[in-house]
């Protein structure tokens, strides 16, 4: 289907052959193989093919893996196409992964400046609600969003008890927390909860003596009420050139989506004018159909040789078999999804005078989810929000 790569080229750029012939030869094949099953363009797999053989001639890499910043530290700045290489060399076995985790490396940031111990300590929790334990007591590993929420809960008190002197989580007392816990009544609970969670480790691993949150009541977190958008902003948004912001908003403005069925959504969960997701079948509506054929359009024209399965990709993702990330949706929008989303819940919850149970079968939601907008029916400031709809 391609032209095998001429090892002129190499000399001609500067780059010294590949000292194993034999293995340059494997992932060019591998390459072409794989290009071929993820409808990488021809630019794209002759560009990547190249890139591998001066790698190695640049490494003068004979045999075994490589450690993926080292192919990064050599590919940066040179324009070679650096996610499509680091694919074949993980198909093959040759990625070593030796990066530092996101995660790991923003949880350094936020623990900066702390004593040594009290940084010691938040460690172990951060170990533990990363990757769980299968010691006793066994712990199952926390959602990413889950970690950052607490450290932001908790670290602000932890910072002040530093700079008052403490150089240990241990000379916490109890005394210590009431007095640190906010006044406001959503502030003193989030900090309750982010230094119950801390604490509540470090006295099952032993790193404490004394739990001081325990039966420690600083009152509960009281939920936001969900909100209208502007209808304006709506129209911009349903009326966009840009036919992946058009589709997605409207997905999200008619039918409610949230992110993680955006993201999920394939091609075969669409079929005429019907999409499934998961056990709901959602009939769209004629103008969600409109831009969702327009985007389709765009789709095909754009990347045309995509294998990508999923409904939404976007230049990055096309030459893969993965979804589009969450921050894409929301660059894409240029509003929050949960802000639209929310506006279509709040309008159904007001067009059906508080029907928990329609709530619930449109839109996946459990019957207290469903309560936080039904709970609005008669709020004062929304009286009026359907008949300006």
């Amino acid at each position: 289907m391609f032209d095998p790569p001429k090892r002129t080229w190499l000399s001609l750029h500067g780059f010294d052959e590949p000292p194993n012939p034999a293995l340059a030869k494997i992932l060019d094949t591998v390459c072409v193989d794989h290009a071929v099953q993820h409808g990488w363009s021809k630019t794209t797999t002759q560009r990547t093919r190249w890139s591998l053989r001066a790698l190695l001639g640049m490494l003068q890499h004979r045999d075994g893996p490589l450690s993926t910043s080292t192919v990064i530290a050599r590919m940066e700045g040179t324009g070679w196409p650096i996610r499509p290489v680091l694919a074949i060399l993980d198909e093959v076995g040759m990625l070593n992964e030796d990066r530092t985790p996101a995660m790991n490396l923003w949880f350094q940031r936020q623990v900066a400046g702390l004593p040594l111990q009290i940084t010691e300590e938040l460690c172990v929790w951060f170990d533990v609600v990363c990757h769980g334990s299968t010691t006793t007591p066994r712990s199952r590993p926390r959602h990413p969003i889950l970690i950052r929420t607490r450290c932001y809960w908790a670290l602000p008190t932890i910072r002040s008890w530093a700079e008052s002197g403490r150089r240990s989580l241990r000379e916490i007392s109890r005394e210590d927390v009431l007095a640190a816990l906010p006044p406001s009544a959503n502030d003193r609970a989030t900090t309750a909860i982010g230094l119950r969670s801390i604490f509540r480790v470090l006295k099952a691993r032993k790193i404490i003596f004394v739990n001081p949150t325990t039966r420690l009541n600083a009152g509960t977190i009281t939920s936001r009420e969900p909100l209208p958008v502007d209808v304006d902003r709506l129209r911009e948004i349903l009326q966009s050139d840009d036919p992946a912001r058009a589709a997605l908003g409207a997905l999200i403005i008619f039918h409610g989506l949230s992110k993680p069925d955006l993201c999920a959504l394939m091609l075969t969960d669409i079929d005429s004018s019907r999409l499934t997701i998961g056990d709901r079948t959602i009939p769209l509506a004629p103008v969600v159909c409109e831009r969702i054929a327009a985007w389709l359009d765009h789709r095909n024209a754009r990347w045309p040789n995509t294998a990508n399965p999923h409904l939404f990709v976007h230049f990055r993702s096309a030459i893969t078999l993965g979804p589009v990330g969450k921050q894409w949706l929301q660059l894409t929008l240029g509003v929050p999804v949960r802000a639209l989303r929310e506006d279509r819940i709040l309008n159904e919850a007001h067009a059906t005078q508080g029907d928990v149970r329609r709530l619930v079968d449109l839109f996946g939601l459990s019957a207290n989810a469903a309560g936080r907008y039904t709970r609005t029916v008669d709020h004062p400031d929304l009286i009026d929000f359907n008949e300006t709809r």
